[in-house]
């Protein structure tokens, strides 16, 4: 038996080292003479980031523009919040793309400048030196493309130029924002112009050049944002402490750099998008006291013609989205209509002022035109104060005209004293009715701008039917929320959070859902609430409790849930009576997503760091709780620690396993193994080791890797069969030895490795 596992055991370690082997086949340094034709890649030397042509991203696979550049390498079949398999770092040609796959990517043999040759004109140089040179390129693990100039011997002499001092809109750990006293070269990111175009839109994000100790973001020149102050080693502003600046000044440059601390994010950068977000809670946005007041008007999309054909065009209208185009109609205060130039890619910018008129159309000439348009209820009451003034002007002129009529002087005062009583009465109640008028249209308009913002930042575009975003997730009106719950009642609360109350609702299609309402004792705010949604918008899964909805209007941040009919995993392992309902083969085969303290690591509850070590301290507390029959959030004795975790590993250390696992009903040699499996599962969750992240299982590319799916799956078969046993094979702890120990006869070893994480 001992032999077999042993000749297992050599199988599975000799595929892992010709896995790796194939894994990390592919070449990261283009000579002199080679090409990397559309279709070849470079791969860094750990698998990080590859090298090659692509499309950009929302365009198809047919489509004929072709970039050159770098992007973080993630197999199609890892766990990815992203929807695009591409994560770009930097563009060689974003403004110059190549038409066609008959681009190829050489180091010239007559200068050793690196070059994009096509079949579409001259080549597109990357680099210009003057004087032959014997040169190599290479992809390092960092992201960095290096021109290296070579002896004679084929040893590097030096570095002629790398990627990292042309920026495009992401910024890597290593890279510089700042600039080169001696050169006068700045480093500074500009973001792409449209998600379907890396050339070079209207935001940039670098180091102040008035003030060289801040960051700060600029539309076409304009300060948007700052990072506030450098002061004491940090930003007074940047909230994310995650990120760890620091700052250099010499003779020679001044710039900013950062790392992440402990290595608590896998892929760690900075971008900076198309409309100015820099995709990070941090400093903070400048008032723009340009923009106009326009009341309660908005802007819709018409197709038809202004009359006057021709409006005001920018100079820099190339660079310009419909993002930027309506800023700029924004700031003009006579702006009515908008639209882009270019339609194809609808960027560039012309606007139209007052005076002119919309011409609906439907014509071959009929553009796309973005109107002004005013509010109805606003209409309508501008017309009541329109008539209301009218009215105190006739009652006025009647008065006047009275006045001279009858001349008798006993006539004169009830007159007199009809109007002023008709003008004390309507003019304030007119006025009332005014200010209330204005009140809710201002609430109104505010309601629609924040639902535009939320759905902007989700990623989505607005349906004027049914007000969804492209992940499906509808905005529900206020009122809606209040009748689904009954004016959330206190029969329909099923309980309460960090977050805030949930309570069950229905809806008029009678769909039973969950509703999560922000409390304002919470101390979350609007970061929090968007940060949930954006993340859960875009999770789909079939054990993932899918976000329906959200709710914005005044104060109130509403989250809509599926309502979960078969209750919690809580709801029976925590009752004396209603846990004997799942046996054990239930139990362990239920997983949630938990948020509440107690359950989140520690790093991220004391310090608001996220990594995917936070996913493996909740599984382990998850595990916990299942074997044990406790919560992780109770005090169980005066003499032990007040949580689960450190309770059940004193015990653990003191009397062993069997005081942790909880009791239950026909209890037998298979179940008391698996549970004990789990405790030893848990203790290596608590551990702290970096063996298990999820991002150190798998290999360099999609054909070597194993997924996240795959790993749980594997932890899931673990617990489940007693033939199975998890041995973590731990070049520190000797964990390996204790389980071995444990389960001496085990036919199947799951080994993991550790890794680099990738």
């Amino acid at each position: 038996m001992a032999t077999k596992g042993r000749i297992d055991m050599l199988v599975r370690f000799s595929c892992f080292l010709l896995l790796m082997g194939s894994c990390y086949s592919q070449r990261d340094k283009l000579q002199q003479g080679e090409e990397l034709k559309d279709g070849d890649e470079l791969l860094s030397a750990f698998g990080k980031f590859k090298l090659g042509f692509f499309n950009p991203f929302m365009t198809t696979s047919s489509s004929s523009k072709r970039y050159i550049g770098v992007w973080y390498y993630k197999p199609e079949d890892r766990t990815s919040y992203e929807s695009s398999f591409y994560e770009v770092v930097w563009v060689a040609n974003r403004n110059s793309p190549i038409f066609g796959k008959s681009g190829s990517l050489r180091i010239d043999s007559t200068d050793g400048n690196l070059k994009i040759f096509h079949s579409g004109g001259n080549p597109i140089a990357i680099t210009s030196f003057e004087g032959a040179r014997n040169t190599s390129v290479t992809l390092e693990d960092s992201g960095n493309l290096v021109l290296h100039e070579l002896n004679s011997n084929g040893s590097i002499k030096g570095m002629l130029w790398q990627s990292f001092d042309y920026l495009t809109d992401t910024l890597l750990p290593g890279m510089k924002l700042g600039i080169n006293l001696q050169t006068g070269h700045q480093w500074f990111l500009r973001s792409w112009l449209t998600l379907e175009s890396p050339a070079e839109g209207s935001y940039t994000f670098g180091m102040d050049p008035n003030l060289t100790d801040r960051l700060i973001i600029r539309w076409f020149g304009e300060v948007q944002w700052t990072s506030g102050l450098w002061s004491n080693e940090e930003f007074k502003s940047w909230v994310d402490r995650s990120y760890n600046f620091s700052y250099t000044s010499n003779e020679q440059e001044k710039y900013f750099s950062y790392s992440v601390k402990d290595d608590v994010i896998p892929f760690p950068r900075l971008q900076i998008d198309q409309y100015g977000d820099l995709h990070a809670d941090s400093g903070f946005y400048i008032t723009d006291s340009t923009i106009c007041n326009r009341g309660s008007s908005y802007f819709d999309v018409k197709s038809g013609l202004m009359s006057s054909v021709d409006g005001t065009k920018f100079r820099e209208s190339d660079n310009m989205t419909l993002h930027d185009c309506r800023l700029k109609c924004y700031k003009n205060c006579s702006c009515v209509a908008f639209a882009a130039t270019n339609t194809e890619n609808k960027t560039g910018c012309e606007i139209w002022s007052r005076g002119t008129k919309f011409i609906k159309s439907h014509t071959d000439d009929s553009r796309t035109i973005y109107l002004e348009f005013w509010v109805t209820a606003e209409i309508k009451w501008r017309i009541i104060a329109i008539v209301g003034a009218l009215v105190v002007i006739l009652l006025c002129s009647l008065s006047y005209v009275a006045r001279r009529k009858y001349k008798r002087k006993e006539e004169k005062w009830w007159l007199s004293l009809t109007v002023a009583v008709g003008i004390v009465i309507l003019v304030p109640l007119l006025s009332y009715l005014c200010y209330k008028a204005w009140r809710k249209l201002k609430a109104e308009v505010q309601r629609k701008m924040n639902r535009r913002k939320l759905l902007r930042e989700l990623g989505g575009q607005t349906k004027e039917k049914d007000q969804a975003t492209n992940h499906d997730l509808k905005i529900f009106n206020f009122q809606t929320i209040v009748a689904a719950t009954d004016n959330f009642s206190t029969a329909n609360k099923l309980g309460e959070g960090g977050f805030g109350p949930v309570y069950k609702g229905k809806l008029l299609d009678d769909r039973e859902i969950a509703i999560k309402r922000l409390s304002r004792r919470s101390g979350q705010g609007i970061i929090e609430f968007k940060n949930e949604a954006k993340l859960i918008a875009k999770l789909q899964h079939t054990n993932l409790v899918k976000l329906v909805g959200c709710s914005l209007q005044g104060e109130e941040r509403i989250l809509v849930y599926e309502y979960m009919h078969n209750k919690s995993l809580d709801f029976f392992i925590f009752d004396s009576d209603r846990k004997k309902l799942l046996d054990w083969k239930k139990q362990v085969n239920t997983n949630r997503v938990v948020g509440t303290y107690g359950y989140m690591s520690p790093e991220y509850a004391m310090s608001g760091i996220v990594s995917t070590k936070t996913d493996v301290f909740s599984f382990g507390v998850l595990v916990l709780e299942i074997v044990s029959g406790k919560k992780n959030n109770s005090c169980y004795h005066t003499e032990y620690p007040l949580n689960l975790v450190g309770y059940a590993w004193q015990l653990w250390n003191e009397e062993g396993f069997n005081t942790v696992i909880r009791p239950v009903i026909a209890v037998d040699a298979t179940h008391l193994k698996s549970k004990t499996k789990g405790v030893l599962l848990v203790a290596v969750c608590k551990d702290g080791n970096e063996m298990i992240y999820p991002l150190a299982f798998g290999f360099a590319n999609s054909e070597c890797s194993k997924s996240w799916t795959w790993f749980l799956k594997q932890l899931h078969d673990v617990i489940l069969h007693p033939e199975l046993v998890l041995i973590v094979s731990d070049r520190h702890t000797g964990i390996s030895n204790g389980m071995r120990a444990i389960f001496p006869n085990s036919a199947h070893v799951l080994c993991a490795y550790h890794l680099p994480t990738i």
